[in-house]
């Protein structure tokens, strides 16, 4: 999600002064560069990448808590802790459980945002909240039973009430200002996150993303207001996440 809208407050104060713009690859493998993250978000990410190596790979000039990565933290050291202790280690299971339980904690604790009944984000070296409408803050979704049901019912009444756009799901909400139909993750419809939403959300989601890709093949992301495919052809996650939807019927 390198582009989403929920970055741009830290991706702000990160200097692209220093760089020059390298030659963009990117734009060669879409129809229209505008579908693209902008000149100056790339000067950003290499001047990031700069800074990070620069200081060791430590902490460097932009930290956001992420709820949607940190669920699926949640969730795969959950897995793990079932993997080990089906295989006898109870001693990993013991301590992939104590990993999972002190990051739900810490997503419930700092990151859940009951007023406007999602996630938010976290810029830590700002220290500053933010709650942008985006696909990111209902990811927690994952945690399935996990989740508190009161927390889970308004995620998912958040995506049908504001996600529910003829082709879903966009990873940012219509009514956002941040909203772009056509451009990376600031709007498109993506397969992946597709897959992942799917069990726990009471939008068709399967259905309509199975006739998108039948209509208009594996594209990289989709417009969600039109359906038209977008950014890279032949793209292959599309093709392998419908093949886990496929067999699963």
């Amino acid at each position: 999600m390198d582009d989403a809208p929920q970055w741009d407050g830290a991706l702000a104060e990160v200097d692209p002064a220093p760089v020059s713009l390298l030659a963009r690859v990117d734009v060669d493998k879409v129809d229209d560069p505008g579908q693209r993250p902008s000149d100056d978000q790339y000067l950003r990410y290499v001047s990031l990448v700069s800074q990070i190596a620069a200081c060791g790979f430590g902490p460097g000039p932009f930290a956001v808590y992420d709820p949607f990565i940190t669920a699926m933290l949640v969730r795969a050291e959950s897995d793990l802790a079932v993997v080990a202790s089906a295989l006898g280690d109870s001693d990993r299971a013991e301590r992939a459980d104590r990993r999972a339980a002190r990051m739900h904690a810490g997503l419930m604790e700092r990151l859940w945002e009951p007023k406007v009944g999602r996630f938010g984000y976290h810029d830590v070296t700002a220290d500053r909240r933010a709650t942008p409408d985006v696909i990111g803050a209902y990811g927690p979704l994952l945690l399935g039973e996990a989740l508190p049901d009161r927390v889970a019912e308004a995620l998912r009444e958040g995506l049908e009430l504001r996600y529910a756009t003829p082709w879903p799901l966009p990873t940012t909400a219509p009514s956002e200002p941040t909203f772009d139909a056509r451009r990376y993750w600031r709007g498109p419809s993506w397969i992946n996150v597709n897959w992942l939403l799917a069990p726990f959300v009471g939008i068709d989601i399967v259905d309509r993303s199975l006739e998108l890709l039948d209509r208009e093949g594996f594209r990289e992301y989709f417009d969600p207001l039109t359906g038209e495919g977008l950014g890279a052809r032949s793209f292959s996650w599309s093709a392998a996440l419908a093949l886990d939807w496929l067999a699963a019927r």
